[in-house]
């Protein structure tokens, strides 16, 4: 290792701390900037609404059984049914039902998500769209369809049977945007970039200052 000569500009963190002061205005400014944009963005992006409705399995009648081996078994059945999901004909009778001009496959396809309710026998069944009544008759709708559909699609149907637990009400907020989260990460994101702004703005400063080039050239002039 080499040590470093005596006239290299040597800026210490106190000394850059102490400068930054100067560039206050920086970091007042760039938090104002980006919350500022995130707050325009929200107001321009587009709404969207997310309805849930909910599906529980349950033993088909006349099942004689421990009551936990039961409840087990349902729980397996419905984490199979949660990765099955929908197959094309219940997707086709959803979209039919709710209407081909207000749905399509691939809309119910890359807007609905099913999930097993932690490690419970119940499924939600969670659409979104940019329309609150669409989002609502959606959910509803599906959750009909796969609870007719998915124990014999599932091959589940001899023993167990699925029962929509509760309709979606209309969503009254979007889900998204949500302009006081965003906001309050862009003014995280904005102190972050003001603060390292001004003090990498000192630390160029403070360098041209203690720089034994500029040092000789201000004893010359003077």
């Amino acid at each position: 290792m080499t040590r470093p000569g005596e006239n290299d500009p040597f800026v210490s963190i106190a000394d850059t701390a102490r400068s930054a002061r100067r560039r206050l205005w920086i970091v007042i400014l760039v938090p104002i900037l980006t919350v500022s944009s995130a707050l325009a963005a929200s107001f321009f992006q587009q709404p969207v609404y997310e309805a849930s409705s909910r599906v529980v399995v349950a033993p088909k009648g006349g099942t004689q059984d421990n009551l936990s081996n039961i409840v087990g078994g349902l729980q397996l059945v419905t984490i199979e049914m949660e990765a099955a999901g929908l197959n094309p004909s219940m997707t086709e009778e959803v979209v039919n039902t709710v209407g081909p001009g207000a749905l399509s496959e691939a809309d119910l396809n890359d807007s609905l998500t099913i999930a097993q309710l932690e490690e419970t026998r119940f499924l939600t069944l969670t659409y979104s769209d940019a329309r609150d009544r669409t989002a609502q008759e959606v959910a509803n709708v599906t959750a009909r369809v796969f609870a007719e559909k998915a124990p014999q699609a599932s091959a589940v149907s001899n023993y167990a049977r699925l029962h929509v637990n509760a309709l979606a009400d209309v969503p009254q907020n979007p889900e998204d945007p949500d302009p006081l989260r965003n906001a309050f990460g862009a003014l995280l994101l904005g102190l972050l970039l003001g603060i390292g702004l001004a003090f990498w703005l000192e630390y160029i400063h403070l360098r041209r200052v203690h720089s034994p080039g500029l040092g000789d050239d201000r004893q010359e002039d003077g």
